[in-house]
This record gives C-alpha cells, sequence and structure tokens, in this order.
C-alpha cells in the first residue's frame, strides 16, 4: 500500500475536558474548536533622534489568547452546567484538549469562561458557543 503525501490527521476523536475537582472531565457533542491566538503588546519607543523620522517600537507583554468551541446544548449534562456555573462565578479553571494524531497531542490551560451563548434556528438542533480566555502559559505534549 502507498505511503501518504501527507502527514495531516483528522480532528474526529478529539477531546475538551474540565477539571472538575481534580479529575478531567469530558465537555459532550463538541463539533468545532478554534484557537485564536493572543497578540502582543507593541510599545512606541519613538524619539526626536529615530532614525528616518520612523517610529520604533518594542515588544511588550503578550496576550495568550482564547479558546471558542461549539457544541450541542446539553441543559441536563453536569459538564455543562459546571461550564455556565463557570461563567456566572468568573472563577478560572483548568482545560485540556487532546488531539486525535498519533502522538495524541495534548494542550493543557487554565481559562475563565467569558461567554456561554446558546442559539436556536429553526431546523437546528440548539447549540452552544462558548468562549474561554487563556489566563497564562498553555502545555503543550508531545
Amino acid at each position: 500500500m502507498a505511503q501518504p503525501a501527507t502527514s495531516a490527521f483528522s480532528s474526529a476523536g478529539t477531546l475538551l475536558e474540565v477539571k472538575i475537582t481534580g479529575t478531567y472531565s469530558e465537555v459532550w457533542e463538541v463539533y468545532g474548536i478554534d484557537q485564536a491566538g493572543g497578540e502582543s503588546d507593541r510599545i512606541e519607543v519613538t524619539t526626536m533622534g529615530s532614525p528616518g523620522q520612523k517610529k520604533e517600537y518594542i515588544t511588550g507583554y503578550s496576550d495568550t489568547g482564547e479558546f471558542n468551541y461549539e457544541s450541542n446544548h446539553l441543559p441536563a449534562n453536569a459538564v455543562a452546567q459546571y461550564l455556565e456555573a463557570l461563567k456566572n462565578s468568573r472563577a478560572e479553571n483548568d482545560f485540556r484538549i487532546t488531539s486525535n494524531d498519533p502522538g495524541n497531542e495534548q494542550v493543557e490551560f487554565a481559562a475563565r469562561v467569558e461567554v456561554f451563548n446558546r442559539q436556536w434556528r429553526v431546523g437546528e438542533a440548539v447549540k452552544v458557543t462558548l468562549r474561554l480566555k487563556q489566563t497564562g502559559l498553555e502545555v503543550v505534549t508531545p
């Protein structure tokens, strides 16, 4: 059998988990996860003597970004209830994403649930969208 020309892998089987009382629990029926990378502050340091009368900048603190995910709305699910409670409490919590790649890459991060939106559309299942605002560094393995 011929070797594929790519090392790409499917997102099927990817897990999003939230830590509840020290143990990671799966967030059910997730169908999309997006990571929006953070930006670094740009600090202007232009002086009257800047070369060629051009503005100069240095890099400041970096924002770690956010994760957005979409899933079917499961109001009776304990994990879904916990996520909504996190939104209301504004508490920081640990999360983990495990990919379905051959090495089972994991991304662990702390975040706050900033957005918990429900969507009702004609002809569609009721959905929920969450935005997880990452705080601090993420740990990626392997």
